[in-house]
């Protein structure tokens, strides 16, 4: 293409203003077109490609621009598999820009990963007439530098071969004072012994399964900064191979993770003193209440007090009574997060049965009555002595909140259709609960709502959850609350011992 521009008449200015600057603009864009770092080519719209500039020759590996001028772009095989064909038509049919990253291997040069830009060229109706396609290769080094991350590599004596410029921005040195260290320079004792072991572990897999059978987890290491301190990072790491497939090195990213990691150490400190002031004061109160109970009992036993100050004395009994209940219930929750998941095949029938005699024993002035269709034998479930904590906590909740001096209760047992879980519905004739209080009944620790019935119920979720079970409220009688409710725990069943 010639940069000469054509001869105009001069008398005629205007005109020659007006194409002497179409003329500029002309020589201006093909002098970018040439000179731009990416690659750029124009394509008809069945893609064949009319003009390529010398950094896609370069990025192609072409050697030549009438090589690349011979290529259609729809059925040039690297493209072709990546799907250029599809995105292509969407931009001429849509008169859109596609934009995409892809792999790209040639016969002239080895695999590198591009970002591809089409855009659609119009004529003044709008009708596309031409492509302008943009390619830019996404280098190994380009994307290293972009990233905060720490990416590196070591030889199999872990010794640096490579490490991104934001090392120095984490650790202080420069990338040439890591390339010249082993890993046991810039590492504590503790984390490099976890290297060598890690290292030890994936070659003995490698040699089990096979270098495709397992992925080796990140690690959380401790370096050494340059300025004598430390930072922990959590680092990702997988072989580099040769052509044989036997590894020559180890490719990792590490990512800077003091900030965690000392929000967790925050985390667990607060969680230590939280336990002990918990202890404390569970210990200290309860004996104070206790002390408090004994004392309202006695008065009341050995002084005949006026009605008023009896109702006021048996009022402050309650209420201490429930303050006991409050801190045997805090105490239960501590246990429930501190206790390690250790369950065992558990026979759910005389837990339940053991559970009813203590709901019992809980309201000597009502006649509390159980009805069930469990046996002894007919089920088993992967649970823990919790178990009875939350049979317990579901009929105590019902008693109570039946006003009346006979309470029935039914609990109704099956399994799920697939087998999966044991379905226990404890079904009361008590006041019900409302479509609203469902809502947040178990929601526990996690909602501020006001609860109907304290931490009884928030720890049977607790117990349940830790089961990897369910649990829920329904009505006794479909829509109708009023009639009672049914509480419905899922417990996982255990599969029969060979």
């Amino acid at each position: 293409m010639s940069n000469e521009p054509p001869q105009k008449d001069a008398n005629d200015a205007d005109s020659r203003s007006g194409d002497d600057d179409i003329r500029e603009s002309a020589i201006m864009f093909w002098s970018l077109f040439e000179e731009v770092p990416i690659g750029i080519m124009i394509c008809d719209i069945h893609g064949v490609v009319l003009r390529a500039n010398k950094a896609l020759l370069e990025l192609l590996g072409s050697p030549s621009e009438k090589h690349t001028q011979q290529i259609n772009l729809l059925t040039f095989p690297p493209l072709r598999e990546v799907g250029f064909s599809d995105d292509f038509i969407l931009c001429i049919k849509e008169t859109k820009i596609v934009m995409r990253e892809a792999p790209y291997t040639s016969k002239w040069r080895k695999s590198i990963i591009f970002c591809y830009k089409l855009i659609p060229l119009t004529d003044k109706d709008g009708v596309v007439i031409q492509v302008l396609c943009t390619f830019d290769e996404i280098t190994y080094q380009k994307l290293a530098e972009s990233v905060r991350d720490i990416i590196w590599s070591v030889d199999m004596g872990l010794n640096f071969t490579y490490v991104s410029a934001a090392v120095e921005g984490s650790l202080g040195y420069t990338v040439e004072e890591v390339v010249s260290k082993n890993m046991n320079e810039i590492m504590t004792p503790e984390s490099l012994e976890a290297i060598h072991t890690s290292l030890k572990e994936s070659l003995l897999m490698e040699d089990s399964v096979g270098k495709d059978g397992y992925e080796a987890s990140p690690l959380e290491i401790e370096l050494c900064c340059k300025d004598g301190s430390t930072l922990w990072v959590e680092t990702s790491r997988t072989f580099l191979r040769r052509d044989d497939g036997t590894p020559f090195g180890v490719l990792g990213v590490a990512r800077d993770i003091s900030r965690r990691k000392t929000a967790e150490e925050d985390r667990e400190a607060a969680v230590v003193a939280a336990e002990f002031y918990t202890d404390l004061m569970a210990h200290d109160l309860s004996n104070m209440l206790q002390g408090l109970m004994i004392s309202l009992e006695l008065m009341r036993e050995e002084h005949a007090l006026p009605e008023n100050l009896e109702d006021l004395a048996r009022t402050a009994l309650e209420q201490t009574g429930r303050g006991v209940t409050l801190i045997s219930s805090v105490k239960k929750l501590t246990r429930l997060t501190r206790q390690e998941r250790l369950f065992y095949r558990t026979d759910p029938h005389p837990i339940l049965m053991n559970a009813i005699e203590t709901v019992k024993a809980s309201f000597p002035t009502k006649e509390v009555v159980v009805n069930t269709n469990l046996a002894e034998g007919d089920f088993a479930v992967m649970a823990d002595d919790f178990l009875t904590e939350a049979f317990y906590n579901i009929m105590h909740n019902s008693a109570k909140m039946d006003a009346t001096d006979s309470v029935l209760l039914d609990v109704i047992v099956s399994s799920t259709q697939d087998g999966t879980y044991l379905k226990m519905e404890f079904r009361d004739r008590g006041p019900g609960i409302s479509e609203q209080l469902k809502d947040v009944l178990f929601r526990g620790l996690e909602s501020r709502e006001k609860r109907i019935s304290g931490l009884g119920l928030t720890i049977v979720k607790q117990i349940i959850d830790r089961y990897g079970g369910r649990v829920w409220a329904e009505d006794r009688v479909e829509g109708d609350y009023q009639k009672g409710a049914n509480i419905i725990i899922l417990i996982p069943i255990s599969a029969s011992p060979d």
